[in-house]
């Protein structure tokens, strides 16, 4: 009983939570958008010595992913800026085998924390495909769900 009623509420919490979490990848992309725009326009480049690479390994598969690099580097100001930024496992690789590894970076003058791979891609078109997909496959399993019950005549009216 208790694992139907499981079941059941998980089968219901589908779609609310597929439209949720469409709109929360549409927020980051607005976000990647910002900062990519940002960094376009009026970002400063600069050559970052990295400090430490680190990533996240799977318990079961062993396989790594999330890679970030810890770096630093001097402003505009000559200040020393510690940051940290998402890198590719290729570029995580050749990092791991140089005695001196160096990063490209460019970071808005403004909030020199927000560092980016010098040759960054804006990814928030993705971010816009997939929130949207989720959206739309949240509403629709929603929607196909009311009309299976109003044809069964389960008292949902389509």
């Amino acid at each position: 009983m208790a694992a139907a009623l499981n079941a059941k509420l998980k089968s219901a919490l589908l779609p609310p939570l597929l439209v949720v979490a469409g709109i929360a990848l549409i927020v980051a992309g607005v976000d990647e958008s910002r900062r990519s725009a940002a960094v376009a326009d009026h970002g400063v480049a600069a050559d970052a010595q990295v400090d430490e690479v680190r990533w996240k390994e799977k318990r079961v598969s062993g396989r790594k992913s999330g890679f970030t690099a810890a770096v630093h580097f001097e402003d505009a100001q000559h200040q020393r800026v510690d940051a940290s930024l998402s890198i590719s496992k290729d570029v995580a690789d050749s990092l791991r085998n140089d005695q001196a590894p160096m990063l490209k970076v460019k970071y808005l003058p403004e909030d020199p924390k927000q560092v980016v791979l010098a040759d960054h891609k804006d990814g928030s078109g993705f971010m816009y495909g997939a929130g949207t997909v989720a959206i739309l496959i949240g509403v629709g399993i929603f929607l196909w769900r009311r009309r299976s019950a109003a044809q069964l005549g389960l008292g949902v009216k389509a």
